[in-house]
């Protein structure tokens, strides 16, 4: 079964794009508006940083208290630890790393672990005689787990009921929501584990694969978007008391305006007969009703979602469209394209709004690029490294880091497509 569900998510996320969850960390998006009175210049790039004995990095979050970057590298199975713009070191998680949070009050971090083969022998126990998630040796035999942080020390794992894949921190509660593919939820307050709840018991055997998580600190509810449901599961701390259609298929990312109390839905299913075929469904605070909206052509998907809580502006990505739509108070300003002429091939990805600087940046893969936003406009389009795959952003300081997943496409002997992860990816720094 897991298997197949790596499969599974092997077609949904495409070749080069395996794994890269919803989870950067946005607390501080949640924090109460204030006026800043400095204006940043247009981010340029002002370094970069290797990742030494890193494979094919998927997804990045900040530590505020502890000043650290986490960096998940999905095919080293580790997590790479920067700080002061330097690589400190990695740790052995197990597992395939998928997505991260951070509580920025506490320091605790929280990563997901796909399934992945047991870790070898060669790897020990670190300081606190913790083994890795899917150690033979170990207390687990199911390579899915959550680690648990605090600071750059894994203090404590969880193994997994079936594969956890999302996690968000609350930022009123400080607890960490992290989603099952199997319609479960998992709440985690500091180290403990604390509760598992189930969010569909689907007799037809339906998984759900609930892959976005929204916590909106105006009303305390959690919204955990469901992929293969098309529902939208609401939560008031560890109960669910409601779930709904949010009116699209396969939605993929999810982000709240919180001011305005505008929910943002990045479709990425649209062409599958018998479902809604638009790419973005939007969603207001206190309803239940989504309304469709359709913003690229020949049913393209989209992929990712942000919002920039001062301005109420949210950029959504369409790779296949090879555009970002604009949107605010809930209604389309303008679709933009990536492409600089007909021929050129870039796709967007990623994107992430640096909420100390107003800029919002979206990453384009295919052409080692990254495009910056500022309101509905595209303001720069730098260099980064290869594959720019992930954006982290520090809300206090105003910088971004671009993570590059530094890969290529190879082909087996079948001529078969699929991604070489190369050494020591990067980061590029922009300032």
């Amino acid at each position: 079964m897991m298997f197949v569900l790596i499969l599974g998510l092997t077609a949904l996320l495409g070749i080069q794009h395996l794994v890269r969850a919803d989870s950067t960390s946005d607390y501080n998006a949640y924090l109460p508006l204030v006026v800043k009175s400095r204006v940043y210049p247009v981010p340029q790039v002002a370094g970069s940083i290797t990742l030494s004995g890193a494979l094919c990095p998927n997804d990045v979050a900040y530590n505020e208290k502890d000043a650290l970057w986490y960096v998940l590298n999905t095919n080293s199975n580790n997590v790479s630890l920067v700080q002061n713009e330097q690589w400190v070191g990695n740790v052995w998680v197990g597992g395939r790393p998928t997505a991260v949070d951070v509580n920025q009050s506490t320091g605790y971090a929280y990563v997901t672990n796909l399934p992945e083969p047991a870790p070898p022998a060669s790897v020990q126990p670190n300081a606190n005689g913790l083994r890795p998630c899917g150690d033979p040796n170990g207390p687990g035999r199911d390579p899915a787990c959550i680690s648990v942080f605090n600071g750059g020390t894994r203090v404590i794992q969880y193994d997994a009921r079936y594969e956890p894949f999302a996690v968000k921190v609350h930022p009123t509660t400080g607890v960490a929501y992290a989603t099952d593919l199997d319609s479960a939820a998992y709440l985690l307050n500091g180290s403990a584990l604390t509760t598992e709840v189930r969010l569909e018991t689907a007799e037809d055997g339906l998984s759900g694969w609930p892959l976005s998580i929204i916590h909106d600190p105006v009303t305390s509810l959690t919204y955990i978007l469901s992929w293969e449901l098309g529902n939208i599961y609401v939560m008031n701390g560890a109960a669910v008391t409601d779930s709904f259609s949010y009116r699209g298929w396969g939605g993929y990312d999810m982000a709240l305006d919180v001011k305005n109390g505008i929910f943002y839905i990045a479709n990425s299913q649209t062409g599958v007969t018998g479902r809604p075929s638009n790419n973005i469904s939007i969603l207001r605070r206190n309803s239940q009703v989504a309304t469709p909206v359709w913003t690229t052509s020949n049913f393209h998907p989209s992929q990712y979602v942000a919002v920039n809580q001062t301005t109420g502006f949210a950029y959504v990505t369409n790779p296949n469209d090879q555009s970002v739509t604009v949107l605010r108070d809930g209604a389309v300003v303008k679709t933009v394209s990536t492409q600089q002429d007909w021929a050129d091939p870039a796709e967007p990805w990623d994107v992430e709004v640096n909420q100390e600087t107003g800029y919002a940046f979206v990453t384009l893969p295919n052409v080692n690029e990254v495009l910056v936003f500022k309101d509905a406009d595209v303001v720069a389009r730098l260099e980064a490294g290869r594959k720019p795959f992930a954006v982290g952003v520090d809300n206090v300081n105003g910088v971004t880091y671009i993570i590059n997943r530094t890969s290529r496409t190879a082909y087996d002997d079948l001529q078969r497509p699929y991604e070489q992860c190369l050494a020591d990816p990067t980061i590029t720094i922009l300032r």
